[in-house]
C-alpha cells in the first residue's frame, strides 16, 4: 500500500521549541562533498542514451538498476534521496551514484525509528532564476557545551542538484519536518515548510520570511499555502485555512474536521491545481472532502477517511486503508476539477475487486489485485494491464521505481517498454 507521507505528504508530528533561523553558508562551509560518479552536467543518462519516455508507462522490463535510497525525489533522470546523514543523488537509467554529501548534525535519517514507518524525503523548489535544488529538512540535537544544555531543532540545508551547499537555516524543533512545496510571487521564490507549524523561507537566501506555529500546511497552490489551523482543545476539530504565501495573512477559512487522535490534525492532502482534500472526523461521521484552494469552498465529498493521491493530469485516486494481508475495500477516482465521482471499485455488478493502490500517474493507476499486478485507467477504472509485472510505488515518464523499506530503504528501477 502506498506509504501516505510518499504520495500526498500529511503532517504527523508537533514542534517542541523555537530558535531563531540563521542565514547561509555557500558551498563548502559545514556540508562537505563526498562526490563520486559522474557529473550533474553530464546529462540525465551520463552520455548514455536515454530511456523511451512512455508517458504514462504501462509495461515494464526487468529491473535494470537498484538505487541505495527511498524514497526518491526526481529531477532529469537523476533521483535524489536521504542517507543516514546527508543527501545523495543517483542516476535512473543505471543506478550509478553521481555525488553524496554529509549534512550537519545529521543523524540516522533513514534508518532512525521515526524514519520506517514515515520515510522522509527531500524538496525540489526553484529559485527566483527558476534555478532547481534541493531543501533538505530534519531534527537535530544540538550538543550543548559548558553550563549549555543540550537544543533542538529542525535543521534546514538547501543543496544545488550538483551536490553544493547554498544555504542553511534553524527552525522549531520537529520530529518529522518536511518540505511541503514552492513558491513563487512578488517577493520571489520561497520554500514552504511544516516544522512545528508552517515555515516560508526565502529561496536564495534561506531567510524566514514569516512563520505561522499554529498552522500545519499540507498544500501549496499557486500563491496560497493551504493548511489546518489548531484549535483550543486537544480533540476539537481543526479548521481548514488558506494563508497568503507573501506574509501570511489569512485569505479563507474553509470546512473544520478532526482526526479522533489526541492534538493530531485531519489529513490534508495537494489534490491538483485549485485543489486540495481534507480527511477526517465531521461529529461522528467520517469523511473525505474536495476544496476549492483559492477561497475554501467544499467541491465535492466522499464517505470514510480516504487517502488520495493526484495523477498529476485530470484525477484524484482516493482509497480506504486497510490492514496488510486482507483485500482491499474501496478505490474511487474523482474528476479534481469537478469532485464528481468517475468510478469505484469494488463493482458487485461486473465481479471486479477492489486493488491495493501503489501510485498513480498521467492516467494511469498502478496497483495489485488478488491475481497480481495491474494498471487502471485512472478516468474510467478499467484494467488497461491486467497481467503487469510490477506495481511501481512511484512512476516518471520511462520509468517505474518500487521503494523497499526492509533493511536499508532500496529503490529497484523498471524501464518502461510500453
Amino acid at each position: 500500500m502506498l506509504n501516505p507521507r510518499i504520495g500526498a505528504l500529511v503532517a504527523l508530528a508537533l514542534g517542541a521549541s523555537v530558535l531563531t533561523g540563521c542565514g547561509g553558508h555557500s558551498g563548502g562551509g559545514t556540508v562537505k562533498g563526498d562526490r563520486s560518479g559522474p557529473a550533474a552536467s553530464a546529462g540525465p543518462t551520463g552520455g548514455r542514451p536515454p530511456a523511451p519516455r512512455f508517458d504514462p508507462p504501462r509495461r515494464f522490463a526487468e529491473a535494470s538498476a537498484v538505487i541505495d535510497g527511498a524514497p526518491l525525489a526526481i529531477a532529469d533522470g537523476v533521483g535524489y534521496h536521504y542517507t543516514d546523514d546527508g543527501l545523495a543523488a543517483a542516476d535512473l537509467a543505471t543506478g550509478q551514484r553521481r555525488w553524496q554529501v554529509t549534512l550537519p548534525g545529521a543523524e540516522r535519517l533513514v534508518t532512525g525509528p521515526m524514519a520506517h514507518d514515515d520515510p522522509p524525503v527531500p524538496g525540489i523548489v526553484t529559485d527566483a532564476q527558476g534555478q532547481a535544488f534541493l531543501v533538505a529538512a530534519y531534527f537535530e540535537t544540538v550538543t550543548g557545551t559548558g553550563t549549555q544544555q543540550d537544543a533542538q531543532r529542525t535543521t534546514v540545508v538547501a543543496v544545488d542538484l550538483s551536490g553544493r551547499t547554498r544555504w542553511t537555516a534553524a527552525l522549531p524543533a520537529d520530529l518529522l519536518p518536511r518540505v511541503v512545496g514552492g513558491i513563487r510571487d512578488d517577493r520571489g521564490a520561497a520554500a514552504v515548510l511544516d516544522a512545528g507549524g508552517t515555515a516560508v523561507l526565502d529561496a536564495g537566501s534561506g531567510g524566514v520570511r514569516w512563520t505561522a506555529k499554529d498552522v500545519r500546511p499540507g498544500a501549496v497552490d499557486g500563491t496560497t499555502i493551504v493548511g489546518v489551523r489548531r484549535p483550543g482543545g486537544g480533540y476539537d476539530p481543526w479548521p481548514s485555512v488558506g494563508l497568503r504565501s507573501t506574509d501570511g495573512a489569512a485569505l479563507w477559512t474553509g470546512p473544520t474536521l478532526g482526526s479522533f487522535m489526541l492534538d493530531q490534525p485531519p489529513d490534508l492532502m495537494p489534490a491538483g491545481p485549485g485543489r486540495a482534500i481534507l480527511a477526517g472526523g465531521d461529529g461522528y461521521d467520517h469523511v473525505t472532502l474536495l476544496i476549492d484552494t483559492a477561497t475554501g469552498r467544499q467541491v465535492g465529498s466522499l464517505p470514510g477517511v480516504l487517502h488520495c493521491v493526484y495523477d498529476a493530469k485530470a484525477t484524484d485516486i482516493c482509497w480506504a486503508p486497510h490492514v496488510v494481508g486482507n483485500d482491499p475495500e474501496l478505490v474511487i477516482g474523482v474528476d479534481a476539477g469537478s469532485g464528481q465521482e468517475l468510478w469505484s471499485l469494488p463493482d458487485k455488478a461486473s465481479g471486479r475487486v477492489a486493488i491495493d493502490v501503489t501510485a498513480a500517474f498521467h492516467g494511469a493507476v498502478y496497483g495489485s489485485a488478488r491475481h497480481g499486478s495491474v494498471v487502471l485507467d485512472a478516468r474510467t477504472g478499467a484494467d488497461l494491464v491486467p497481467d503487469a509485472t510490477v506495481a511501481p510505488t512511484q512512476v516518471v515518464p520511462g520509468y517505474g521505481l518500487r521503494a523497499d523499506f526492509d533493511g536499508s530503504p532500496k529503490t529497484t528501477v523498471y524501464p518502461a517498454t510500453g
